[in-house]
């Protein structure tokens, strides 16, 4: 069960020659990775939720995939294997986390919560090949 505790999941991490690290209580800063090998724990199940409208397409440039929520602009990488273009109307975000399903666990500093992250994207067809040139600052939609 060790090789499944990572800082992502525990609020303590096991002290190595009387050092002790905490971590930050906060979890939702999870990636997709901590949050699947957090699930290999037999008192976490997943959860999935899917937003629609919380972002706005803009379209790409030759490197990135570029989304707002009115206040912010973000890029995702044109590699990413997280978006896919579907015949769809709206945007759509796929987030995955880990909840605790044994609440004795919070007990020995498991974590209640990791993540969400996004795992999914999707993007309407009709806008494949909008063109998006910032103008602004952009942020990493996911990190």
């Amino acid at each position: 069960m060790t090789k499944y505790e990572a800082n992502a999941n525990r609020k303590r991490q096991i002290a190595i020659l009387h050092y002790e690290r905490r971590s930050n209580s906060s979890s939702t800063n999870a990636s997709l990775y901590d949050i699947n090998k957090t699930l290999n724990l037999p008192f976490y199940k997943k959860e999935t939720a899917t937003e629609t409208d919380s972002l706005t397409y803009l379209g790409k440039n030759d490197v990135f995939y570029f989304f707002t929520d009115d206040k912010n602009i973000f890029q995702l990488d044109l590699s990413s294997d997280r978006l896919v273009f579907q015949p769809v109307v709206h945007v759509s975000i796929t987030k995955e986390c880990a909840k605790l399903s044994d609440k004795e666990f919070k007990d020995i500093d498991f974590k209640e919560k990791i993540g969400p992250d996004i795992s999914s994207i999707i993007v309407p067809n009709s806008k494949r090949d909008l063109l998006y040139k910032p103008n602004v600052i952009t942020y990493d939609l996911i990190k």
